[in-house]
């Protein structure tokens, strides 16, 4: 992952965080729905949620296009598989409308003979899910539908952040259902459709990773919104915070796709995506992932960094609590992703895995650091300050209105 990753930055002239995050994102959308990390009686997912904040020009949308070429190839397969599959079934479902339609209509019908007739036409056919796997601009009513529907394990990516933070499920009156529906989601796979003129409808162990990008401006704001933050929905987040690569790339001639490095990760999506979902039952999709554990070497390690980070929330960390109490689990999440990915067939995460991910997941919780210190600023402040970062980008010494202008 970390060689795709340093090609992509190279050859897109992307910072290489947000390259790195793209990947990362990606592969744990591959590997979420095989296995559960265990440890010690608790069971871990391997779904991953990210937040890059990255300003316009930082080719956001270049490294994504990249990453999820896999993802996408995997998906136009599985959506023309449902599409033949759906014309079959809207075919049985008039079918078996018209098999109702008859029932009770005969001269000699009877109260049981049509229960008897109903129950040996069995349960309605139903529409399988659209084959979909990375979602741009979803609402929870879509997530819950396609869950509902038998899909197994479904990311959220999109380049333009903003429109799920600004979009119908984070409207005033849906937001707090939006957050908790999404949070579950995040913890365990669960989640629960109510509606007042149906009968409530429950699924259980799906997967649902997630890579928003926005703008600081955009970020600004989430930061500052007190339901995020207070129902726990940011600090599941492990934050990105972009530097500015604009206005200091000259054009390279190197095509990151047929580098040995991107088609190695390419391959590796592809052997995850032609393994099998461990389904508990075909119709319903619930997930049943095996469970891989932690060396004795590795549970050693992550004991030292999760008490490394239960110190920090009283110091280095104390303005950022909510993520900080989460950073360990955030470590094995990303230790299980990176033992699956570079081998599928693993049943134990090595100590070097602990060490890579917490590097990684120390790296989020600076970034975070970073964000929530200058969302704290008053909006003039922040301004003035990225002023100031573009003038020493751009070397300038002298400084017009007009020139604040092109900032």
């Amino acid at each position: 992952l970390g060689a795709a990753a340093k090609v992509a930055a190279e050859c897109i002239q992307a910072d290489p965080g947000v390259c790195g995050t793209s990947i990362l994102a990606a592969a744990a959308l591959a590997c979420q729905p095989h296995a559960n990390v265990e440890l010690d009686g608790r069971t871990y997912p391997l779904s991953l949620w990210f937040l890059t904040i990255a300003e316009s020009g930082e080719r956001k949308s270049a490294v994504d296009n990249l990453v999820l070429v896999p993802h996408r190839e995997y998906e136009a397969v599985q959506c023309e598989r449902r599409r033949i599959e759906r014309a079959d079934i809207e075919q049985r479902m008039r079918i078996y409308d018209n098999n109702v339609s008859r029932i009770g209509k005969g001269k000699k019908s009877d109260h049981e003979s049509d229960v008897a007739a109903l129950k040996q036409l069995g349960k309605r056919p139903e529409f399988p899910p659209s084959g979909i796997l990375v979602m741009a601009e979803p609402t929870l009513e879509s997530v819950h539908k396609e869950f509902l529907a038998g899909a197994s394990s479904l990311g959220l990516f999109s380049d333009e952040g903003g429109q799920f933070f600004g979009g119908f499920s984070m409207g005033k009156e849906h937001a707090m259902g939006a957050i908790s529906g999404l949070s579950k989601l995040w913890d365990n796979g669960s989640g629960e459709r109510v509606r007042a003129s149906e009968v409530p409808q429950v699924y259980r162990n799906r997967r649902f990773s997630s890579h928003l990008m926005v703008q600081g401006i955009i970020a600004n704001r989430v930061f500052g919104n007190s339901l995020l933050s207070g129902q726990g929905f940011l600090a599941r987040t492990l934050v990105c915070k972009a530097k500015a690569m604009a206005g200091t790339r000259i054009y390279k001639r190197k095509d990151a796709m047929t580098s040995p490095e991107v088609e190695f990760y390419y391959n590796a999506v592809n052997t995850l995506f032609g393994l099998p979902y461990p389904t508990a039952g075909k119709s319903t999709g619930e997930l049943k992932p095996r469970t891989i554990g932690l060396s004795e070497a590795a549970t050693s390690e992550w004991i030292r960094v999760y008490d490394m980070f239960a110190a920090g929330i009283v110091d280095k960390y104390a303005t950022i609590k909510p993520w900080a109490s989460k950073a360990a689990e955030q470590v094995i999440r990303i230790a299980g992703v990176l033992t699956l990915f570079e081998n599928p067939y693993a049943n134990e995460i090595p100590e070097d895995a602990i060490v890579r991910a917490t590097k990684i997941v120390m790296y989020y919780m600076d970034c975070t650091l970073a964000e929530t210190e200058e969302t704290a600023l008053p909006e003039a402040v922040r301004n003035a300050l990225g002023i100031l970062a573009w003038c020493k980008k751009k070397k300038l010494t002298e400084v017009t209105y007009e020139d604040t202008l092109h900032y």
